[in-house]
């Protein structure tokens, strides 16, 4: 009986989702009235320009930059070992 219920539930829910919900979706059919997608070209600096933790004071972002750059260098060194020489470990 409760799985009855539960199909009965279903089928109204869907049934319901599936009428009224059904114009949500739909694309209009007169684009007269609306306006064509634009998109912004580029003004001003871009983002690169402004994020610039050195010049926010964010010294722990410098850092990290740094400290990450480091290991990855560290990290290359480690997985080809023949590469390793002094100048290239030298910091």
């Amino acid at each position: 009986m409760l799985n009855l219920q539960m199909l009965i539930v279903l089928l109204v829910a869907t049934a319901t989702v599936a009428l009224y919900g059904r114009g949500y979706f739909q694309v209009p059919r007169d684009t007269s009235e609306h306006q064509d997608a634009c998109v912004p070209i580029k003004k001003g600096p871009s983002w690169e320009g402004i994020d610039d933790p050195a010049k926010d004071g964010w010294d722990t972002e410098v850092f990290a930059s740094q400290a990450t750059k480091q290991l990855k260098t560290l990290g290359n060194l480690l997985t080809h070992p023949r590469g390793i020489d002094a100048p290239a470990v030298a910091i």
